[in-house]
């Protein structure tokens, strides 16, 4: 029979924390300020999560009955939460889209190879030590968010969303050896 005792012995590494993670950008070649903006994005990611995937079902009728099948696999959008200090990172990832899809003339790079990167998260155990790693394979900013601007928000600091599209993740002790 479970009671709390048996609980508190079964947890051997004192449990994961959602607050400790590191989330690693990269940015393309192209990007001015990019190597900075990635060494910056580690401290400055606010928030961020562990990338959920969905394997679709598919239904099939048989005399008006339906049975699910296996479809195919789906990677949501993925957000992060930045913190803005001083415009470097948001800047950065703005002209990450711009290359992609230029603001003014709707012009931008082809090769996807070009303007797409992978994106790394880590979580990391109470002494900070890499516990699971997932990296997002291909990964283009869908969205650079807003800054929000308010009389009333004291007391805060500002911070703005960005949402991320990938092809797919590799996850250390799932299906990829290193990350």
């Amino acid at each position: 029979m479970a009671d709390i005792s048996s609980f508190r012995a079964s947890i051997s590494n004192g449990l994961l924390r959602p607050n400790q993670f590191r989330v690693e950008l990269s940015f393309p070649s192209f990007v001015q300020n990019g190597t900075t903006a990635s060494f910056l994005g580690q401290f400055h990611c606010k928030a961020a999560s562990l990338p959920a995937s969905t394997v679709a079902p598919v239904p099939v009728y048989y005399q008006g009955r339906a049975i699910n099948v296996a479809g195919e696999r789906e990677f949501q959008p993925w957000q992060i939460m930045v913190y803005n200090e001083n415009f470097l990172i948001k800047d950065a990832l703005t002209r990450w889209s711009n290359g992609i899809n230029n603001i003014s003339n709707n012009t931008g790079i082809v090769q996807p190879a070009q303007y797409q990167t992978d994106i790394i998260i880590r979580q990391l155990g109470r002494n900070g030590e890499i516990v699971k790693s997932v990296k997002l394979v291909d990964a283009m900013p869908m969205e650079v968010g807003a800054v929000e601007l308010d009389f009333e928000a004291n007391n805060t600091v500002q911070t703005f969303p960005v949402t991320f599209v990938y092809n797919y993740f590799e996850e250390t002790g799932v299906n990829a050896t290193s990350v």
